[in-house]
């Protein structure tokens, strides 16, 4: 794993890079130049001056400057790659309307999700006059569908109860009725194994009233049409 140390000594070695070994730039000067390196006889003395350098010299010194500091910069980019552990947070702008996060925010869009689950679930694709009307007999025609049916609009009220409490709602106003609903239901059930059609239906029928008071105390607090 590259350490910090690493990527620091890199960044120096590509400031002051070494120059490449001799082998290395004779193989790279055949490759660029077409040809092995010419011999240089010219004499060094200690008084000698850059005049004294043939062009040859000076342009493949050039090249194994340009060498080195292209591998120092290779190995930067290598240890930096190296260095990214994958943790990097992205940053993603989405267009359109910022959703409302703040708690009031979220705790209404939670109440609406919780009353249109309910709706979606609870009546079975049928109107809820038609569950509680004293005509509920022309929808419902026997005894299982009568206890089935108080088994989901039992089994949907309680998930609503929970689910707004869970978004902040105090349901503690209505807990009265909402304890009648559900026993309601209940019996609806009992009476349903035992097939009576007439009595199921009775105790769907008066459970309206229950319903009737919590959908008050529910648009009082800015949830009109839940149920």
């Amino acid at each position: 794993m590259t350490t910090d140390l690493d990527v620091r000594q890199l960044l120096v070695n590509a400031e002051q890079p070494m120059s490449p070994s001799p082998e290395f730039d004779e193989r790279l000067f055949e490759e660029l130049f077409g040809g092995a390196r010419p011999a240089t006889d010219l004499p060094r003395g200690r008084g000698a001056g850059l005049h004294d350098r043939r062009p040859d010299d000076a342009r493949a010194n050039g090249w194994r400057w340009m060498v080195a500091a292209a591998a120092a910069l290779i190995g930067l980019v290598v240890a930096v790659n190296a260095f990214d552990d994958g943790t990097r947070a992205v940053k993603v702008k989405v267009g359109g309307e910022t959703p409302d996060r703040s708690p009031a925010g979220s705790r209404e869009a939670a109440a609406d999700d919780a009353c249109d689950a309910f709706r979606s679930t609870a009546f079975s694709g049928m109107e809820r006059t038609e569950i509680f009307s004293p005509n509920n007999a022309d929808s419902i025609a026997t005894a299982e569908a009568a206890g089935a049916m108080a088994t989901t609009l039992r089994v949907a009220y309680e998930k609503l109860l929970s689910d707004l409490g869970m978004a902040g709602v105090d349901i503690a106003p209505f807990s009265q009725q909402s304890d009648r609903i559900i026993e309601r239901m209940r019996r609806a059930e009992r009476e349903a194994l035992d097939v009576d059609l007439a009595d199921a239906l009775d105790e769907l029928e008066m459970a309206e009233e229950q319903f009737i008071a919590v959908d008050r105390f529910l648009t009082e607090q800015g949830m009109g049409g839940c149920l």
